[in-house]
């Protein structure tokens, strides 16, 4: 029977399995069939809808005249505006779940390397930074790579939060109106619509910064992110996860084999 008392080499046992490359795997598994695969699906169906209701309309409208023809274009358009809105809508969901799964990525492996790098519970919460400026402080204190020198795996991440907040916290108005504090007017006062520009009432802050994301103008401009776009962002995003993980895990055999050289006469296999 083998000794219970006998000491293994940290570094033989942390070989064994690589758990960030694996979050990395599963990262990249969600963004494909949780993400990409759920909106291809809901766009496939509205484009059924779509197809559906474009032909019965289209059908009675080329045996009608006069005011019900105009009425039947008129709901034919409607139908259209009203499925390019809910594809619309998808996309923006997209974005915001990429988002979530990206952080939860990044926490996750955070926690995983509490193992061989351990961390105060509450160290790196709360403040007014990002959730991925804190990210970005932890691995740089705790694993000594600096994130945010790498512009190639970073650039994406600042519009992909200020997207994903502005379709969370605004209802995806690209510009919502400012509070009456913010332009110098109270409840109940009255605007002459002659002297006043109703633009003033307008946040244009995220419109006039990411105008690529942006359908519409005004108070009906809305966020709309493309399907290019979204692309994009789930290809960086996986990247970035990818090179994370393999810098935490160098970190990981680092300190194993400094550990093991620490204490000499452990078992490698």
């Amino acid at each position: 029977m083998m000794s219970p008392n006998r000491e293994y080499s940290r570094l033989s046992l942390a070989r064994q399995i690589d758990t960030f490359w694996m979050e990395a795997d599963h990262f990249e598994r969600d963004v494909h069939i949780l993400i990409l695969s759920t909106l291809d699906a809901a766009k496939s169906r509205l484009d059924e809808e779509l197809t559906e209701d474009s032909a019965k309309i289209s059908k009675l409208l080329d045996k009608a005249t006069g005011d019900y023809a105009e009425h039947l274009s008129d709901q034919l358009a409607e139908i259209n505006l009203y499925f390019a809105d809910q594809e619309r809508f998808l996309l923006n969901m997209a974005v915001v779940a990429l988002a979530s799964r990206l952080t939860h990525s990044l926490r996750q492996m955070s926690r995983s390397a509490e193992t061989f790098s351990p961390r105060e519970k509450r160290q790196y919460a709360g403040g007014d930074k990002s959730e991925f400026e804190r990210l970005w402080i932890e691995f740089k204190e705790r694993f000594g790579f600096e994130v945010r020198d790498e512009v190639e795996h970073v650039s994406f991440i600042e519009p992909l939060r200020e997207v994903r907040n502005q379709i969370v916290h605004e209802g995806g108005l690209a510009n919502p109106y400012k509070q009456f504090k913010d332009v110098g007017l109270s409840i109940g006062d009255s605007v002459d619509s002659g002297a006043f520009n109703f633009d003033d009432l307008l946040d244009k802050g995220f419109s006039i910064k990411y105008p690529q994301f942006v359908r519409g103008e005004g108070s009906s401009a809305e966020v709309a992110i493309s399907q290019e776009q979204l692309t994009a962002m789930t290809v960086s995003a996986v990247a970035l996860v990818k090179w994370c993980a393999k810098r935490i895990r160098s970190c990981e055999l680092a300190a194993a084999k400094a550990d093991d050289e620490a204490n000499p006469g452990r078992i490698v296999f």
